[in-house]
């Protein structure tokens, strides 16, 4: 009697085993998809930050230019530190420093809690296909960043040493400023859409 029961047990068992694995195998599947999507959504938003502190450092910068005022190469210095943090996460990364790249990504105005999606999208996923065109692209606006970092230094040297007092002068800077973020002012939007393309591979620990 008691071996029956032992033998029932154990069909029941083979009989339901199948069912519990596939739906265990489907809640792995929707964690690893809500993480995927999680991490995209915070390079989504960290995209838009990169974008508006851009603009804000060529604006302030411009302001500058044709006041003097020390307040608005304040700003013009924090608005470019945005998409600056954002180039020390990602050669960071590179490297595999991620607590420095956690440091770079906090500079870029990111929420600490997407941060280590952040890391972890980029990490595992970088080869893929989209990711690896949009990561190309975003390396693409390196020049661009240190080159106006350059710029806005040299701007406020020519400033304090009293050299940038004639209006063509500051004018041939403004236009050079100009012309130094349009080739990547649309760039970095092309992340977003290549990531949100992105497969779903398995996730590591």
């Amino acid at each position: 009697m008691k071996a029956s029961r032992l033998h029932s047990c154990y069909r029941l068992l083979r009989l339901v085993a199948p069912f519990v694995a596939v739906v265990l195998l489907q809640a792995c599947i929707a964690c690893l998809s809500i993480d995927v999507l999680s991490s995209v959504r915070a390079y989504v938003g960290g995209e838009s930050l990169w974008s508006r502190g851009q603009k804000n450092a060529v604006y302030f910068l411009h302001l500058y230019l044709r006041t003097g005022q020390q307040k608005y190469f304040d700003q013009y210095e924090a608005g470019l530190a945005v998409p600056l943090g954002d180039l020390y996460a990602r050669r960071a990364m590179e490297k595999g420093d991620w607590p420095a790249a956690g440091e770079g990504f906090l500079q870029g105005g990111n929420h600490p809690c997407d941060i280590p999606g952040l890391i972890w999208l980029y990490r595992y996923f970088r080869t893929i296909s989209y990711l690896k065109v949009a990561i190309e692209q975003w390396v693409d606006t390196d020049p661009m960043l240190l080159q106006l970092a350059k710029f806005g230094d040299d701007i406020q040297f020519e400033i304090k040493g009293g050299v940038l007092a004639d209006e063509s002068r500051v004018s041939c800077c403004r236009r050079s400023s100009m012309s130094l973020t349009a080739g990547s002012r649309s760039v970095p939007t092309s992340f977003p859409k290549s990531s949100a393309k992105a497969p779903a591979p398995s996730k590591k620990s």
